[in-house]
């Protein structure tokens, strides 16, 4: 039953934050010598939370049906941070020999990086419906004792430099 989920079933928030700059920069330094910069940023910011509440399922006629979702209701709050970072310098050098001898040389280096970070947390059996807050649920159950708190964590940092040439002839 949808609308029993979407009125009692909590609550499910998901923001994200993306945030893009690019830039390029080409300077003909001199003659038939080129000069070109580029950089890219991407931030990414993900926050998540979600609520479970424990609700019974209705017939039309209002009888209660045998199922319950969410037997123990739960708190997750997630929150996501990754940059990305791209950054390259190219020299290019072009010249024609006669009228009809064309050469060109480019040497150039590119960077990237990717950092990455999570955190989480979890809980079970939240003490009051409504009160929607980490620490106003029961880090243990109350019946079996048996302790239903999560955490998570973790970050990544990823890199790779390159060195590029090229040469061209033709004629």
């Amino acid at each position: 039953n949808p609308v029993a989920f979407t009125k009692s079933g909590g609550k499910s928030f998901n923001t994200d934050a993306i945030a893009r700059l690019n830039s390029k920069l080409t300077a003909e330094v001199i003659k038939n010598l080129t000069f070109t910069a580029s950089a890219a940023l991407v931030k990414i910011n993900t926050e998540n939370t979600l609520y479970n509440q424990t609700f019974l399922f209705y017939n039309w006629l209002g009888d209660k049906i045998t199922s319950t979702q969410y037997a123990k209701p739960g708190l997750q709050e997630t929150v996501e941070s990754q940059l990305y970072q791209n950054y390259g310098a190219f020299i290019d050098y072009k010249h024609t020999f006669g009228n009809d001898h064309n050469f060109a040389i480019m040497v150039g280096n590119t960077a990237e990086l990717t950092e990455f970070k999570r955190i989480r947390a979890s809980r079970d059996n939240l003490q009051f419906p409504g009160l929607y807050d980490l620490n106003t649920a029961y880090s243990s159950d109350p019946v079996t004792g048996l302790n239903v708190q999560t955490n998570s964590g973790g970050s990544n940092h990823v890199g790779l430099v390159s060195y590029v040439s090229r040469a061209n002839y033709n004629y």
